[in-house]
């Protein structure tokens, strides 16, 4: 009650609650490879909703985020691009951040980049990564109390699937660590998403090992 649309078609629906108590939802309208991405806010003192618009906009292709994760006043998102309905077409890892609940957004850089963002978009592409690399789409992210953001993400473009933390840290910086843990399995492709999570100085990931048929937790310290 009291938003506008649009509503289909609506796919991959997420809800994340600010640091006001509002509650945000974010979701897909489109399909598999061309899509855009919008959020929608619920006032948790009015008790409506509200549109805030489209804040990823497909170029015949569309974003598949990793999550939507709010911390420490900012909201984060990263993701991948797919081209077509098929998995293999995914690619490159994007970032973008809010300080003010998605109404507008900002590269890693603090730069503030147009609405909406698209794949073109000046500095949102991170890492490049191409096509047929193995990326499994909606992995997994998360933003820390240190003001930090981590995302978990695969690819095999080394030639060997791995896992990947992707680290940005309060300042800007990103960095991508394969996470090459004793005795873990090399991801297969289209396999289960893996979690990652931060807990105090630590960092978490929480890992499907599928040709073992086990999950595996593995932390490292800051």
């Amino acid at each position: 009650p009291g938003s506008t649309g649009p509503w289909t078609p609506l796919t991959y629906p997420r809800f994340e609650r600010i640091d006001n108590g509002d509650l945000l939802m974010e979701f897909r309208i489109g399909q598999s490879g061309s899509g855009d991405s919008w959020i929608h806010r619920y006032s948790s003192t009015t008790g409506l909703w509200s549109n805030v618009g489209k804040y990823l906009q497909g170029e015949d292709n569309n974003a598949y985020i990793n999550g939507f994760s709010s911390a420490g006043g900012k909201l984060y998102a990263s993701w991948t691009v797919r081209e077509t309905p098929t998995a293999s077409t995914n690619h490159d890892f994007y970032f973008a951040f809010s300080e003010d609940a998605g109404r507008s957004w900002k590269q890693t850089n603090r730069q503030s980049v147009a609405l909406p963002i698209t794949p073109s978009t000046p500095g949102i592409k991170v890492y490049s990564i191409p096509q047929n690399s193995e990326i499994i789409n909606q992995e997994a992210q998360f933003a820390d109390d240190q003001g930090r953001f981590h995302a978990l993400m695969r690819d095999n473009s080394t030639g060997t699937a791995l896992f990947y933390h992707y680290l940005r840290t309060a300042d800007g910086t990103f960095s991508k660590t394969a996470i090459k843990a004793p005795g873990l399995s090399t991801p297969p492709y289209l396999a289960y998403r893996g979690k990652i999570v931060a807990t105090g100085d630590s960092v978490i990931a929480v890992l499907p090992d599928a040709p073992k048929a086990t999950v595996q937790l593995w932390a490292a310290t800051a």
